[in-house]
């Protein structure tokens, strides 16, 4: 924003978090000015209803929802409860989800970052959709929203794991099920689904049991960036870094009775697939071997049930 004078269009709760970024990040913001007052001004406020045009360009703000994770909206509150950057999990906020749809020229953009069935997107044919995707009321809403926009191309979005440092480069979020998404994609008459570059490793085939996530022979890996010795199909490596994904998850998720019960669970059985490959890979017998394998495969589906119930 302080490099090319852009205007913020946005939530009150999404305003109001980069109003509270360091006083360095706003006195220092428009051509070095240290008068923050300028910087105030490239902010609007919007709500569900509002329309902006700027230029050729038309935005429609709608309203939207957001995901729920075992059963309910985290950090599910409009307002900080303490001034300041959030420091800890428990500074958080969800804020208040919008939507938006962008015309120009004839052209139409719709962009949300996912929610719930109970708040579709609207009855209008759209050029591109930008949709969140990665939580599974995203993923059970999606293919009522490519009815509904109709879209010529999809780009699928929030589905990198946000809780880890950008250094890490691109790595799905534990929730992520890349596979339905492609498929529900796939499914959608006259779309055409967009992947970014970091997808390569994670496209599938075409053919896919809609039960079953079965990978080609590019088996895709949690951490994009593999050194060149590295084993595409290491599935140490693999499972360590899903229960490893898996703790840092379930971290920043609210503590309440409701959550308890399904992340010991899913920690438990996380942990569980890893340390069953591990004797397996060790085994000393056929025998020995196929139980171990049998043990990680009932622990992944165990895991995969914890993170998808409601």
């Amino acid at each position: 924003m302080s490099k090319t004078h852009t205007c913020l269009i946005a939530s009150r709760s999404s305003i109001d978090l980069v109003r509270q970024l360091p006083a360095r990040s706003v006195t220092h913001s428009i051509a070095g000015a240290p008068d923050a007052s300028a910087f105030a001004k490239r902010f609007d406020t919007v709500t569900a209803g509002d329309v902006r045009r700027i230029g050729p360009w038309k935005i429609r703000v709608l309203a939207a929802a957001h995901d729920r994770l075992f059963g309910k909206v985290p950090f599910d509150r409009h307002e900080p409860r303490s001034a300041g950057p959030p420091q800890r999990a428990s500074d958080w906020i969800c804020g208040e989800p919008l939507a938006f749809l962008i015309e120009i020229n004839g052209q139409r953009i719709y962009i949300d970052s996912g929610g719930t069935s109970a708040q579709l997107p609207p009855n209008d044919r759209v050029d591109l959709a930008i949709l969140g995707m990665a939580l599974p009321d995203s993923r059970a809403r999606l293919p009522a929203a490519l009815e509904r926009l109709q879209p010529r191309y999809v780009l699928p979005s929030h589905q990198d794991n946000f809780f880890l440092p950008l250094s890490d480069g691109f790595q799905f979020g534990p929730l992520t099920d890349f596979t339905r998404v492609q498929r529900d994609c796939l499914r959608a008459s006259g779309s055409r689904l967009i992947l970014l570059d970091y997808f390569r490793p994670w496209t599938l085939p075409a053919a896919v049991n809609p039960k079953h996530q079965i990978p080609n022979n590019t088996e895709p890996t949690l951490n994009l960036q593999m050194e060149d010795s590295a084993k595409p199909r290491d599935l140490e490596d693999r499972t360590f870094r899903f229960a490893s994904s898996v703790r840092t998850f379930v971290k920043q998720l609210p503590r309440t009775v409701s959550n308890a019960e399904d992340v010991r669970q899913l920690v438990r059985a996380s942990g569980s697939v890893a340390a069953n490959w591990i004797e397996a890979d060790a085994a000393l017998s056929k025998k020995d071997f196929l139980m171990r394998v049998k043990i990680c495969r009932k622990e992944a589906k165990e895991s995969r049930f914890a993170r998808r119930v409601r």
